[in-house]
């Protein structure tokens, strides 16, 4: 895109050159000869060949302006391609959040092998459920943004993905009505 637009410009100094010279030349000629000319509806050799020149770069820059809008339009695309490919911020969420489910998964676990077991004692019950219902709501928070990320990137598969974790999270939460439209 920046060789397109230096070849525009360059083009473009080539009219104003094409002019200038034009007009040097067009000044050099006697006013006898230039009365003559107009008389006789002529055109000059100067005016001849500014003309020509003039068309030809006219013509040029025409193709380059073309040619400078279908690069635009690419680069456009690749940029569009590479977000697409890239998705850092949104896959990184989306592994975070995998990582605190497993971390979350493991403590709910351990806490149902010590209930079952009859290791705890009611205060430290109470505490360990405050403590998962907090990192619940967390992770439901941090599955939810996940799922908005990959949404403005068009990952599709990613985002089924994501939503179906949500879904079992928040099942497993208790949270029935939530699951079913997460």
């Amino acid at each position: 895109c920046k060789l397109s637009s230096m070849a525009i410009l360059n083009t473009e100094r080539y009219v104003k050159e094409t002019e200038a010279t034009f007009q040097k030349n067009q000044e050099a000629l006697s006013r006898k000869v230039l009365l003559h000319l107009r008389l006789s509806g002529e055109k000059s050799e100067p005016q001849l060949r500014f003309e020509a020149q003039s068309h030809y770069y006219k013509g040029i820059l025409h193709r380059q302006s073309q040619l400078h809008a279908a690069w635009k339009e690419l680069l456009g695309s690749m940029e569009r391609v590479h977000g697409l490919v890239a998705r850092p911020a949104a896959m990184e969420q989306l592994r975070k959040s995998r990582l605190l489910l497993a971390e979350f998964l493991s403590e709910k676990r351990a806490l149902s092998t010590d209930i079952d077991r009859e290791q705890m004692q009611e205060s430290d019950l109470r505490g360990r459920r405050r403590a998962l219902g907090s990192a619940s709501s967390f992770l439901v928070s941090s599955y939810r943004k996940a799922v908005e990320l990959l949404r403005k990137r068009k990952a599709s598969d990613q985002v089924v993905q994501a939503l179906h974790e949500l879904g079992n999270l928040l099942w497993l939460d208790g949270d029935r009505a939530g699951a079913q439209t997460a």
